[in-house]
């Protein structure tokens, strides 16, 4: 048992998305100064969270995990870990981070981060063996963050939540899209339910390429609900145009470009974070 193997079973990676998009979510949504005893617990909550989601995710899937070879090395599968140390380890720190939020926080991001996980454990992990449309359950708990790091700083559940969190879900189906092609092969062993083993490829590609079309309009919204301003306009307008050039290339392509196209969209998302946060400073 070692700290590696803690590393590993929490996805560290995918947690510490999770974080930065927490993190949006709340500074977008203070006013005034941050308070920074309220940021600190908001941040050790939503990493928490995160990290007990993932762990019973990965407790959930072993069985899955041991047959991808992207995923046999995960302690589970390797061994590292035992079953039960990795429930109860799980099940601890998610317990911890709601507990937190709600007391430390405010109720409503203790709520919110609960649906977070439970959407995650509950929903969209037991959907990934039985349809392919777990991928659209799947962005819900993806997208939740930015609204709980919204609400965590005094923000209200209003239109600019909303617009938060249309963003972060509707860009997930495209870029998960492109990955369930890019692990096609290892999703199939594994026997999950993943759009890419149910389209050909040009036909995923359109999907592809349809859903970021209706995610270029939904990234001008913070303009005109008033969280941003037009110089944030203009960035969302020309990353929109380059990204929906990438998708138009896999159509083209017929997925040839997959592995590019995740990267790209990673760098689409970034852009409009960062001009977005930086058009409130």
């Amino acid at each position: 048992m070692t700290a590696s193997a803690f590393v590993d079973l929490i996805k560290l990676r995918l947690t510490c998305l999770a974080l930065a998009t927490t993190l949006v979510g709340f500074f977008l949504g203070t006013r005034g100064p941050v308070d920074n005893t309220v940021f600190f617990y908001t941040m050790l909550g939503a990493f928490l969270v995160g990290a007990g989601a993932n762990t019973l995710n990965q407790y959930l899937e072993r069985d899955i995990d041991a047959k991808m070879k992207r995923t046999e090395s995960r302690p589970l599968p390797s061994g590292r870990l035992s079953a039960r140390t990795v429930l109860q380890f799980g099940l601890a720190i998610s317990a911890a981070g709601l507990v937190e939020l709600y007391a430390a926080v405010n109720p409503l991001t203790g709520l919110l981060a609960a649906l977070t996980l439970a959407s995650y454990i509950f929903a969209y992990t037991p959907l990934k063996r039985m349809t392919p449309l777990n991928t659209f359950v799947g962005a819900i708990p993806g997208a939740l963050p930015a609204v709980f790091g919204w609400t965590a700083a005094g923000g209200a559940l209003g239109v600019e939540a909303l617009c938060l969190f249309l963003l972060l879900y509707v860009w997930q189906l495209p870029h998960f899209f492109s990955i369930a092609w890019v692990y096609r092969e290892d999703y199939s062993r594994g026997g999950l339910k993943m759009m890419a083993a149910d389209s050909r490829p040009r036909g995923l590609a359109a999907k592809i390429a349809v859903y970021c079309a209706i995610l270029v309009p939904i990234s001008f919204l913070p303009t005109f609900v008033g969280m941003a301003g037009w110089a944030y306009l203009l960035s969302a307008a020309l990353a929109g145009a380059v990204f929906l050039a990438f998708a138009v290339e896999l159509v083209w392509g017929a997925m040839a470009h997959a592995k590019r196209f995740v990267s790209v969209s990673i760098l689409y998302l970034m852009a409009l974070i960062v001009t977005l946060m930086a058009d409130k400073v």
